[in-house]
């Protein structure tokens, strides 16, 4: 009951509400020198990308672990934001 409860508020939030500030993640991007952040779930799980000082700069958004989970592969490849079958 407690997850379907979940399920209906976050149906029903609008979505910038379930995120992280926007400001706030520029803001660590630029005073740090990151080019690449990664973190638990906001609800978005994707790669956000944003142009900060002329630099392209990511942020990994990972899926929650009900249902579906997700992990970042990284390799010489590149990186990729994968939800396991």
């Amino acid at each position: 009951e407690a997850r379907k409860g979940s399920r209906r508020h976050t149906a029903s939030t609008e979505p910038g509400l379930m995120d992280v500030n926007e400001k706030a993640v520029e803001a660590a991007f630029r005073d740090s020198g990151a080019e690449f952040i990664v973190h638990g779930h906001t609800h978005r799980p994707a790669l956000h990308e944003y142009s900060i000082a002329g630099r392209t700069c990511v942020r990994a958004v990972l899926g929650d672990w009900h249902p579906q989970g997700s992990v970042l592969r990284w390799d010489a490849r590149g990186y990729e934001l994968m939800t396991p079958a």
